[in-house]
């Protein structure tokens, strides 16, 4: 006795074949697509973390943006609406100078710290916002090779002083 019917395939052969090949591209195509966003995904990932690191004073730890190039230093933090808690903008300079930095179109307070390899040689704390008419410019009293802005109240709240030591990763 033979239980086994073979189920009679609604589609000829050539019908048949072509519905495979048809499954198979479209397996093949959302493959590719699911290559190509992957892909992306890590070009973006990978540009964040050329463009990030992280800065720490004494046992704080603070995010930053990294701006190493004149348009990005150029812009720095102005026309932004705020700076969230422990993330700053790091300045890159290749040799060591007095940088002079001023807070054109900038719309919140930040304090600036100047720092000479690991140490940090110059604060400017509690920078106002102003009117474009009374622009000053602030700059170090000793060379720098790095500069932080950070939210206003930052080195008052932990403390930073002039000596303290900076380990700075990019």
């Amino acid at each position: 006795m033979n239980f086994y019917t073979p189920h009679p395939n609604p589609l000829p052969q050539g019908e048949r074949e072509r519905a495979m090949t048809s499954v198979s591209m479209e397996k093949f195509y959302s493959i590719i697509f699911g290559i190509i966003v992957l892909a992306a995904v890590g070009l973006q990932v990978s540009k964040w973390t050329q463009d990030h690191g992280k800065v720490i004073i004494g046992d704080i730890k603070i995010k930053v943006e990294v701006a190493d190039d004149p348009v990005e230093m150029q812009a720095g933090l102005s026309g932004r609406e705020s700076l969230d808690e422990n993330h700053g903008m790091l300045f890159v300079f290749a040799e060591p100078g007095q940088p002079a930095f001023w807070m054109k179109d900038m719309k919140f307070p930040i304090d600036i710290i100047w720092i000479q390899n690991d140490r940090v040689v110059d604060l400017a704390p509690n920078l106002p916002v102003v009117a474009a008419e009374f622009l000053s410019t602030y700059a170090p009293k000793e060379p720098a090779n790095y500069v932080l802005e950070v939210n206003a109240g930052f080195v008052e709240e932990h403390g930073v002083k002039v000596g303290d030591r900076v380990d700075i990763k990019y």
